[in-house]
């Protein structure tokens, strides 16, 4: 269930990351939606059999928490080598 949620999620991920327009934050932010989106609903769905709506919701809420600080940390660093 887990390489198969991770797999699906990172395609997910890759797909809108490929196909929006926007800086680098705005893309990584919107691709990190879909993918944790995809993620959080998919797995428990195969590893216990069921939609569990408040699983799903604390899993993305989690993950997007992550994964949007990540990114703001990613291109704040980013930013800050191109100035030096």
């Amino acid at each position: 269930a887990s390489s198969v949620s991770f797999a699906v999620a990172a395609l997910c991920d890759w797909f809108v990351f490929s196909r929006t327009r926007g800086s680098w934050l705005q893309r990584a932010i919107r691709s990190n939606v879909a993918g944790d989106a995809v993620d959080s609903i998919l797995f428990p769905c195969l590893a216990f059999g069921v939609f569990l709506p408040v699983v799903i919701a604390g899993q993305f809420l989690a993950k997007f928490a992550g994964s949007t600080l990540w990114a703001l940390l990613l291109n704040w660093t980013q930013t800050k080598v191109k100035l030096a």
